[in-house]
Formats: C-alpha cells, sequence, structure tokens
C-alpha cells in the first residue's frame, strides 16, 4: 500500500507500523522544523520513514532514520530511494545510538512511553528535544503506579488530567537534561487524542539547569470542591477552601509551556488542522492547570451556560480568561475559585 503525506510518497511495507492518527503530529513537526535552524534530524524510531523522510524533503534538514527493525530499516531505505532523498539510514537500538552519537535534534516518537529512552536523548540532544508519550494513563493520574514507576511522578486524575500528563512529561525530560548539565526551554505543548507531544529548546550549563530546576513543583488539589495550589513545595495538605485533605501532584513543570514568539513564526508554516491547534496554543492563557466548565456547574449544581458568556464575565471583572485546546468545556483563568463559582 501507498500513502501519500505532505510531499512524500511512503509505501507500508507489510508488518511495519504506519499511523494515520499522527499526521497532525508529524505536520507540525516539519513545520516546527521550518521555524527552527537545524543541522541534523534524528528519527530514532522510523518505522517506514514517513517522519524522517518528510522533515529531508519538506525542510532541507539531514535526516538520520533509525529503527531497531531489520524489515524497518528496508522499508525506510526503500521509501528514501523512492522520495529521492539521501538519508543515513541505520539499524540500532535507540539508546545505544544515543549514548555514542550527538544530533542538532533527537524526536523520540516510540510505540508507548518515552521514558527508557529519555536520558540516553538527553545526553545525545544539543538543541532541539520533541517527545511524544502515547502511555497517557501514567502521566495523567489514570494509573498512578505507573506514572511514579517510569516517570517519578506521583499524580491524580483531575478534570485538567490532560494538562497535568503534558506538564509530568515536560517536569520528566527537564530531570533528564539535568543529569547532563543542560536544561530546557518549552517551545510548544499540546494533548491530542491519545497522546502528549512536547517540543524543548535544550542548552547547556549547570547554572541554567539549576535555574530550570526551579520551574519544578507541585499542584496541591482538593477533590471535593476543586480548589488547586501550585507550590514550589507542597507544605499545606488541607484545603484553605473547604478543610478537606488536598492530594499532591508532581513534581511537574509548573512554569510556562509555550513559547508564544515560537508559535506566532509556526503559524505562518503550519497549514490546516495543524493550523488550527497552534491557533488554540496562542489564544490559550499560558498558566497552570485549568478549568472544566461543566464539572463546576455539576458541582455547584448550576445549568451551564455558553463557555463564552461564562468567560465574558470574569473578563467583566478584571480576570483574564480564555479557552484551551485540551477540550470544548475547559477553560483557564487568573480568577480566584470564589469568583469562578460565583460567577456560574
Amino acid at each position: 500500500m501507498e500513502i501519500v503525506e505532505g510531499k512524500a510518497r511512503i509505501k507500508v511495507c507489510e508488518g511495519i507500523f504506519y499511523n494515520p492518527h499522527m499526521k497532525l503530529n508529524r505536520d507540525l513537526t516539519v513545520a516546527s522544523l521550518r521555524v527552527l535552524e537545524a543541522k541534523d534530524y534524528l528519527d530514532a524510531f522510523t518505522a517506514t520513514g514517513v517522519r524522517g523522510i518528510r522533515v529531508a524533503l519538506e525542510t532541507g534538514v539531514e535526516s538520520i532514520l533509525n529503527d531497531k527493525n531489520p524489515r524497518a530499516v528496508r522499508c525506510a531505505q526503500e521509501n528514501a530511494k523512492r522520495n529521492g532523498v539521501s538519508c543515513e539510514v541505520l539499524q540500532r537500538d535507540a539508546a545505544s545510538l544515543m549514548h555514542e552519537r550527538s544530533f542538532d535534534t533527537v524526536d523520540l516518537d516510540p510505540f508507548g512511553t518515552p521514558a527508557p529512552f529519555m536520558v540516553s536523548a538527553s545526553k545525545s540532544v544539543k538543541k532541539y528535544l520533541l517527545v511524544t508519550a502515547t502511555d497517557t494513563s501514567a502521566l495523567c493520574g489514570s494509573h498512578s503506579e505507573a506514572g511514579i514507576r517510569k516517570y517519578g511522578v506521583r499524580t491524580w486524575k483531575t478534570e485538567y488530567y490532560a494538562e497535568i500528563g503534558l506538564r509530568a512529561l515536560l517536569g520528566f525530560s527537564i530531570r533528564c537534561l539535568g543529569i547532563f548539565d543542560k536544561y530546557g526551554e518549552p517551545l510548544m505543548s499540546y494533548a491530542s487524542r491519545h497522546y502528549y507531544r512536547i517540543i524543548l529548546s535544550v542548552g547547556r550549563g549547570a547554572r541554567k539547569a539549576n535555574e530550570s530546576m526551579r520551574n519544578l513543583g507541585w499542584i496541591t488539589h482538593c477533590p471535593l470542591c476543586l480548589f488547586r495550589e501550585v507550590k514550589t513545595f507542597p507544605l499545606e495538605i488541607l484545603c484553605p477552601e473547604c478543610g478537606s485533605r488536598m492530594k499532591i501532584i508532581g513534581p511537574l513543570w509548573i512554569s510556562e509551556i509555550q513559547n508564544k514568539g515560537f508559535l506566532e513564526k509556526l503559524l505562518e508554516e503550519a497549514e490546516g488542522k495543524a493550523k488550527e491547534v497552534v491557533e488554540r496554543l496562542i489564544e490559550e492563557l499560558d498558566i497552570p492547570t485549568h478549568y472544566d466548565h461543566h464539572v463546576l456547574c455539576k458541582l455547584k449544581k448550576k445549568n451551564p451556560e455558553k463557555l463564552e458568556i461564562f468567560l465574558e464575565k470574569l473578563r467583566r471583572k478584571g480576570f483574564r480568561a480564555s479557552k484551551t485546546h485540551f477540550s470544548g468545556t475547559s477553560f483557564k483563568t487568573d480568577a480566584p475559585l470564589s469568583e469562578i463559582i460565583s460567577s456560574l
């Protein structure tokens, strides 16, 4: 079977995985590489080669295609030739390869968790680290034991679980980079239907790495009244609003998860659904946690009005408020919970 994606014509070889639902992910990757200045790009789990070949075709960045599976390597070689691009194609264990070689850009998009490869990727990367995680349940709180085991983070299921997952992945990535006196600054972070995706700008230096670590912290969350606070260290465990015991979530990245300057440039390169995602990220307030309008209304036994009408009430009170890309009923605001409740 042959598919056309972007400028690439890709043969999907028998037994080699191709995921059409990741097209948005790949579209945004290609657009990002057109904005960023990179010498080379490692597609660490290449399969058919579609991602790395598109990067080579559509950005001109040198692509290195790697896969442990010999059939995938042959498929990627055939597809590189089919598209007339000269790519280095390797058959290596990704972790071993990244321990041995350095690349300007490292892209981890494994089947499942990227956790086993994050240390080697952090050692290897020089400028940009791109990570996809499809084991969302471990990061968002659905399977908290897996979150501790794989990512060293304690999570709980909240109405803003997708944002928790993104921040958990960012925090884990920053900690891995710190092992090698490197630091990361988020350029773009988003949650899609079945995965989380982050793009980090990476630099080197122990002092800057220490500064980056100061953006790690915890969220204390009250499951009864939905009050939450962001803390550099969670000392208070009783909710100041209702007195209930708070859930402690973290360590997470608690600073900005988007670089609006990067997103503005990306907007010029993105097309279709990718462009829509970037537009939503630009409009979204970049503050920790979000609320679900319907969850709050159900908690307070209120009939929900249109979300935009509700947000305008908060804005008239002098607070910032925006919709989010996480769901159609979620919003971000700097208003305290008491003001949010009184505006329902």
